[in-house]
Order: structure tokens, then sequence, then C-alpha cells
């Protein structure tokens, strides 16, 4: 068909393009159906200009366009009477197709612009806090708020990220850390650390970071042992007076009530809760020692309990369903109080059924109070990370868990706490390690910290301080040198004295760069556990994979280890993976196949080996 003399392409688009993009709309939205809604902006476009381009062509070739037509609806001056309400009809419903196109199309188009825009921006300040175990939830969820309060610039890009990440346990490794020397090669300088009591804050030294307390997250709160009311009844706690915690101990010890808490060895609620336990029972006696370790046995038998108290309390929950079951807890009163006004453990709100029962203690009441560290640390400074490190703990301060009801307990010295690490390493069930290092070359890789190598000397020296006078310790090397694929000890087990500590250190100088050629792992195990020296457990750090040049083929030295394994009297096997690979699929099958065989790695332990390895023990 020809075209209008006079009609002018340029006319036809000025006037008819929303009418055209009615057209185009269910074109495209049949294209996005099958290509996903966020490109449906995209195929609007693509079906738009596909039609103005046929239509400039039909235009060249002297024929009506697209656009005509939609001109001569809208003129409608040749059409018949009775059509020319269905062409009216036609013309504006296209048109309001049209617009409602565009609508959507900015709708899903200008989010996907923020974002293509914020994968473009510069890497925002970085905020690095460092949580007790017990309160790294609470401040992972703080951080999320903050940062979503903080919005976004003008540039569409996120203006802090916070991370946040677990301490490590109380005790030399870190106080050593806060002199300055990070061996924490694992965790980054933070920019804050809240950990869970007073006792744990650093003190400030002369080559180490500047430290202050900037407030507490939340109030103080008590130590507090809690149970379900059959329970509690059943101890003769169920009163409403304040009880001794000697009293309290006492009932729980004769009882053999299962008591869960916070790991004593990883966390600080645990060793205050095992402080407030041995209330009445810190002496050297025989009569003290054998309390003790009657308390510390009670503590989560058969495997560790939630760091976090809202997790250890729906913990207690589920066992409390079972009718036979005794369990009792020790968590903050704060947290009690919560979970028996709340809506705990995912469920709906709790009964009267349901409540825990809270057993107040009399007198002395360790309390955890949560105080915010600003850790300064010398070098270059951030000053926009300085500026959110600031703020966000400004916002922790104001954010915090309640005052719970009543006292607020005490506060704990730092001396007490480590007096509570002390008797709890002495209560516990004695240890025999023995560590074995990897001495192939792969060893000699960099990773944070130095090297592998450099990271596993490092792991001996922040395991033998956790050990107590009764433990064992052991050094071994592999493979020992030279041609031969057998291990070779360094320092022979015995009681963690003195002048073993110093044989084991004297050994870990002479393993400063890895020399050997292989890594008979496999056999290296196999040979250290034909030792039949007692109850022990060999630790093994390694980058994980056996590579045993002329053993590998036919399996021989896989099947010498599970030989090994499979006696009686073999020992406890833990394979530490230092490599960022960590367990490959060969040690997760050794693991299902041998009950005494484990494999640890930085994801399986949450980032510290070391707190995983004695969470295990």
């Amino acid at each position: 068909m020809p075209k209008d003399p006079g009609e002018s392409w340029p006319d036809r688009v000025r006037e008819n393009w929303v009418p055209l993009l009615g057209v185009s709309a269910p074109v495209a939205g049949g294209l996005a159906a099958a290509g996903g809604v966020q490109r449906f902006p995209f195929y609007l476009l693509a079906v738009f200009a596909a039609l103005l381009l046929l239509d400039y062509w039909m235009s060249l070739a002297g024929d009506v366009g697209v656009l005509s037509l939609f001109g001569r609806l809208g003129t409608l001056s040749h059409l018949r009477g009775w059509a020319r309400p269905l062409a009216r009809t036609l013309s504006l419903g296209t048109s309001v197709l049209g617009g409602a196109a565009v609508a959507v199309a900015c709708w899903i188009a200008v989010p996907q612009m923020r974002s293509w825009a914020a994968d473009g921006c510069e890497p925002p300040p970085d905020v690095r806090v460092m949580a007790a175990p017990e309160n790294k939830g609470a401040i992972e969820d703080g951080a999320d708020r903050f940062t979503k309060e903080q919005g976004r610039r003008t540039d569409g890009c996120v203006p802090v990220r916070v991370a946040v990440f677990e301490s490590p346990a109380p005790g030399h490794a870190l106080d050593e850390a806060f002199e300055g020397r990070w061996n924490l090669s694992e965790r980054p300088h933070p920019d804050l650390y809240v950990p869970a009591t007073s006792a744990a804050v650093p003190e400030n030294h002369t080559s180490g970071p500047r430290v202050r307390v900037q407030g507490h997250f939340g109030a103080a709160s008590p130590l507090i042992l809690v149970a379900p009311r059959r329970v509690a009844e059943g101890l003769g706690l169920a009163g409403p007076d304040p009880v001794p915690w000697d009293r309290i101990a006492t009932a729980l010890s004769d009882a053999g009530t299962r008591l869960l808490m916070a790991d004593l060895e990883t966390t600080e609620s645990g060793q205050a809760g095992a402080f407030a336990l041995f209330t009445g029972s810190t002496g050297d006696d025989e009569t003290s020692r054998a309390r003790r370790s009657r308390l510390v046995g009670l503590v989560n038998p058969g495997g560790g309990a939630p760091a976090d108290p809202d997790d250890l309390l729906c913990r207690l929950r589920t066992l409390s369903e079972n009718q036979r079951t005794g369990a009792a807890a020790i968590v903050p009163l704060a947290s009690v109080e919560a979970f028996n006004s709340g809506s705990p453990c995912g469920g709906g709100p709790v009964t009267e059924n349901d409540r825990l029962t809270v057993v107040r203690s009399a007198g002395r009441t360790p309390a955890v109070d949560r105080p915010i560290v600003r850790v300064r640390w010398g070098g270059g400074a951030d000053t926009a990370g300085n500026r959110y490190a600031e703020l966000f703990a400004n916002w922790l301060s104001r954010h915090g868990p309640e005052a719970p009801t009543g006292s607020p307990g005490t506060r704990l010295e730092r001396a007490e706490l480590a007096r509570s690490r002390l008797l709890m390493t002495e209560a516990r069930k004695v240890l025999s390690l023995d560590f074995m290092l990897d001495m192939s070359g792969t060893m000699n890789a960099p990773a944070p910290g130095g090297t592998l190598l450099a990271n596993a000397r490092e792991f001996v020296n922040d395991a033998l301080n956790r050990l107590g006078g009764d433990d064992r310790a052991a050094l071994w090397r592999f493979p020992g040198g030279g041609a031969t694929r057998d291990p070779a000890p360094l320092a022979r087990s015995a009681p963690v004295s003195p002048s073993q500590i110093t044989r084991i250190t004297d050994g870990l100088t002479q393993l400063r760069r890895a020399d050997a050629q292989t890594t008979p792992l496999y056999h290296a195990i196999a040979r250290a556990a034909e030792e039949r020296t007692g109850q022990r457990t060999l630790v093994v750090l390694t980058d994980g994979v056996n590579d045993d040049p002329g053993h590998d083929d036919d399996s021989s030295a896989e099947q010498e280890l599970r030989k090994a394994l499979r006696s009686a009297d073999s020992p406890q096997v833990y394979v530490l993976a230092l490599k960022g690979a960590g367990c490959g699929k060969d040690l997760i099958a050794l693991e299902r196949a041998l009950p005494r065989f484990r494999c640890l790695d930085h994801d399986r332990t949450g980032g510290s080996l070391l707190d995983g390895l004695f969470s295990k023990l």
C-alpha cells in the first residue's frame, strides 16, 4: 500500500510512539516470561526499536508503515461509523498499554541500574569487629541493622562494611596478641573488640595497640542457674529465696544433673560460670579437686553446647521435652527473662508449663557486661574507617540487651578469670597430645602470619598454653629426614612441665623451613600410631595432601593407615588441614570409615582450628 503524500516519518514517530510501545509491551512481556522479568525493559526497547526500523524501511520503500496505520486509527476519518468506536478503543488501549509499559520498565530498570552502579563502586571503608563467641550472633545482627541505617550514598554506593569475626579463647594467646605480637593468623586486626566480660579487656602495652572501653553492649546481667520447674524442684532449688553457689553445685553434683554451659575452654561466660560453680571448692586438697572434677564432668556431656545463650536455652527446651532427662543451664539472667516472655526457638509464645525456673544465687555472682573496646593500631590512619568504628561503637552502646530485674551481678577481675581457667583445666580429663608437623616443601607456602609451617609451630605453642601440669605432650616431624618415610620424634611424650615445654620449644626451633620432597601422610600416621603409650591423641598439622610416590597407586599406604587405626588401643587422630582447600574428599572418606580419624579445617571449626580441636577433645 503506498504511503500518503506529505507524510513525514519523524512526524509519525512523534505522534504515534506511545501506541507503538503498547504493541511492543505484550511481545516484550512474552520474552521476559521466558528470559527473566528483570530483562523486560531491554526486551521492550528491542521490540520497539525493531518496529521503528521496520517502519523506516517500509517508508523508504514507499509503503505505509506501522506508524501510519496508528495515525489512521487516530484520525478515524476514513472509517465507517460503526467501526469508529472500535478503532477509538483500540487506539486508546494501545496508548494506555504503552504508558504502563514505560512505568513498569522504569520500575524494573532503576534498581537494576543502581545495582550496576554499586558494582562499580570503590570498596567502602571496613569496620572489623572481633566478638566473643557468645556475643557474635547479636553483634552480627547489630552490624546488619547499623549498615542498613547508614543507607546509600548519592552515587548508590554502600558507605561502610562491617565484618564480625569470632575472638579466640581468652588466655595467653589472646593476651600476647594485644601485647603487639598479633599471632592470630586467621583473624585481621580489629577496630572494635566486644568480649563477654570486663575481665577479658586487654591491657595497654608499649608495643601493642591503644585500647579503651567505649561503653557496653547492653546492661550487665548475672549468670544464673535455670531449669525446667520439675528439675528445679527435684534439686530442691525451686524456692523464692536466693541460694549460695556452693549449695547449687552440691545439688547438681549429688543428682548428676546434666549441665549446659557455653564451652569451658573457649568462652568467657563458660569460664565465669565455672568460677561460680567452684565457689567453696577452690582449694588444692583432694576433696576440692575431686569435687571440681565431678562438676566439670556434668558440663555438656557428649559434646559442646552453643555459645549463644539464646541457642543454649533452645537446647535446654529440647532436652526438657524428654521427661526422663534432668538438665539445667547456666546463662545470663537477661536471656532467660527474654525467653520466658517471648516466642523463642522459632515457635509460639512460651506457656506457663514451658517457663524456665530461675535459681537466684546468694553472694558473689559473676556477670557478663559486654564491654565495647575501641582498638587503635599504629600505621596509616583510615579516617573513614575510624569514623565508622566510632559510630558503630556508639550505636552498639544504645542497642544492647535490656537490664534484667534484680542485681546486675559482679564483674570479674582478670586474675579471677585466669584462676577459673586454671582450676577448670586441672578438673577436666587429662589429655595426652602428640603433635606431628608436616615437613614437606609445600608447607613453606605463604599464608597469613608467614607460612603454613610457621602457623603450625604457632599452633603448637598456643596449644601448650592450654594444657595443665597433669596433661602430656610430645612433638614429631614427618617425614623424619633423609630418605626415610617414617616420622621422627623430637620430644617424647611426658607431663607438661617447664622442662617438657622447653624440649618441645627447642624442637620447634629446628623446624624453621620444610625440607622434605614428599608427604607420606598416611604412612606417618600409621607408624606413629604403632607406639602404644596409653590413651593419647595424635594431632597432625599438614597441608592436607598425601603425596607418597610409589605408594599411591595401589593404596598400600591408605590400607596401612586403616589397619593401624582399627586396633582397640590405637590413638584418636585429628588431621588439621592448614591449606585453604581444607579437608579433601580422601580425608573425608577416611573420616567416615574410621571412628578414630577426624579432619578439621577452618570452615569446619568456624575459623579457629585451636578452638575447634579443644572443643572436640
